[in-house]
């Protein structure tokens, strides 16, 4: 630069004008205009990247050498690297702690200056402060034992404090509002003493196992449903048969699956989508039906209610299904194929009939004691569901279920079945006591079945003789069923 201006002096100290002294002139004119614009853009505490770059871009029209480009260059980097903390640091939700170690790395090898030193000292500060509460975070929301609510409450707090995104720390926060939104919950359930359901418990137990922190009521939660299956453990060894493969809902609810073979409920329990958010009605077509909608029953009332709306249902299922049984039995057609039995073929002796469905079935199909004397009841598989226990050995486990206090689809089934247990018994004491029993028996004597059965013996080339295995009574059928022999249990009976 010195060169240059000694040069320019003595173009103008010569006796003619040159046509290159204009222009060495103006490159000397604006070289220091460069240099005064540089030296107060450099005395600056932290000069705008923009101009630093836009000065060196200008640099490069110059031939000369100039003192400070060099300054330029390490301003340059050290106000990019000081630009890149502010925009990284602007926004503290997205401040990683690998964010702060690479500018830190960054920083290290810029020229020492205040603004960058105090840059340094303030991200050295933040990324240890960050790694500490990270780390606690961590340790607390891995502890075994869980930590109380209150140790986690208060971690929350040094963390809310802490202008950076802590991937630990958000980890915390959430566990801290599941356990609070969770123990409202508990504490609603126990608000206004209305009894808890099963279901429900079991769903907030759940949902615990992915809370990581310590819950008082949980230890509260497990055993009450501890409680609950080992009374459903006990209410099954009451009244369900050795190997029965009915579950104990099954046994206790109205049935849901009459005609049908037991199909019906085997099927899934799915929760159907309701569309436009409106509840949905209840249908009560399934056992699943049934048990879902005793489980989201809010009162035992409501749960009464929709028992007895099965059991009309189960009653007009049954009456049809006896009709339909009858009607094979009795019907006049020719040329039809009759089928009954689980084998689901044509009648043939020895048969023996169900007392409650009317079915038919082959003695050979099913499980008959030869030891039995006298009259009785027999029921199929379908109908025998149940070791009909006395009901002073069913009234403990209702008073059991009520000092537990839950709820389950199974005790509304009990409750229901010993209420109606305890109707059918008063109004059995009022026809006793009334007299009217005898017009009833009458009636029975009377012998309705043996009527129709004696409309068609008629047809018979002989009549056998009344039998009085297994207390049943013995015909033969017509000539259309070859003369194979039938064994009937009475219409009729003093059982269901």
């Amino acid at each position: 630069m010195n060169e240059l201006r000694l040069f320019v002096r003595q173009l103008h100290a010569l006796p003619c004008v040159l046509s290159q002294t204009i222009l060495l002139k103006d490159l000397l004119t604006r070289v220091e205009d460069f240099q005064k614009y540089s030296e107060k853009l450099l005395s600056e505490e932290i000069p705008s990247a923009s101009k630093l770059q836009e000065l060196l871009e200008v640099s490069f029209d110059f031939d000369v050498d100039l003192p400070q480009l060099v300054e330029l260059r390490i301003r340059l980097e050290q106000a990019r690297w000081l630009e890149d903390v502010q925009n990284v640091c602007l926004d503290h939700t997205s401040l990683t702690l690998d964010d702060m170690r690479r500018l830190i790395d960054s920083g290290v090898g810029l020229a020492p200056h205040p603004a960058v030193e105090k840059a340094m000292a303030r991200l050295q500060e933040l990324l240890t402060v960050s790694e500490h509460w990270d780390d606690k975070a961590r340790t607390l929301i891995k502890a075994r034992p869980r930590q109380s609510l209150s140790s986690l409450e208060a971690a929350e707090k040094e963390i809310d404090v802490i202008p950076a995104y802590l991937p630990n720390g958000i980890a915390l926060k959430d566990a801290v509002k599941k356990a609070k939104d969770w123990l409202q919950e508990v504490e609603s359930l126990q608000a206004g003493g209305r009894v808890p359901v099963l279901d429900m418990l079991v769903e907030l137990i759940t949902r615990s196992r992915s809370i990581p922190v310590h819950l008082d009521y949980l230890p509260r939660l497990e055993s009450l449903v501890a409680e609950v299956q080992v009374w459903k453990e006990c209410a099954s060894n009451t009244f369900l048969t050795e190997d029965s493969s009915y579950s104990l809902l099954e046994v206790l609810c109205p049935r849901c699956d009459i005609g049908t073979s037991g199909f019906k409920r085997k099927t899934k329990k799915t929760k159907e989508s309701v569309p436009n958010g409106k509840k949905k009605s209840t249908k009560l077509e399934s056992l699943c039906d049934l048990e879902r909608a005793l489980s989201e029953c809010k009162e035992t009332a409501a749960a009464m209610a929709m028992l007895g709306e099965a059991r009309l249902k189960e009653m007009e299922a049954l009456h049809s299904l006896r009709a339909i049984n009858e009607e094979k039995i009795f019907s006049d057609e020719q040329n039809v194929e009759i089928k009954v039995c689980f084998c689901q073929r044509e009648p043939a002796a020895p048969m023996i009939q169900c007392e409650l469905c009317r079915g038919m079935f082959h003695t050979s199909c099913i499980s008959v004691s030869s030891n039995l004397q006298g009259p009785w009841v027999w029921l199929c598989p379908h109908c025998h569901r149940s070791g009909k226990p006395p009901l002073e050995k069913i009234l403990p486990l209702l008073a059991s279920l009520q000092r537990i206090r839950v709820r389950l689809p199974e005790g509304d089934a009990l409750r229901y079945m010993i209420e109606r247990t305890v109707n059918w018994q008063h109004r059995a004491q009022q026809m006793l006591s009334s007299g009217n029993i005898k017009l009833l028996a009458d009636k029975v004597d009377s012998g309705i079945l043996y009527s129709k059965w004696q409309t068609v013996a008629g047809q018979l080339q002989e009549t056998n003789k009344v039998s009085q295995t297994i207390g049943a009574t013995s015909f033969s059928l017509p000539h259309e069923w070859n003369n194979r022999s039938i064994h009937l249990h009475s219409l009729f009976s003093t059982g269901q």
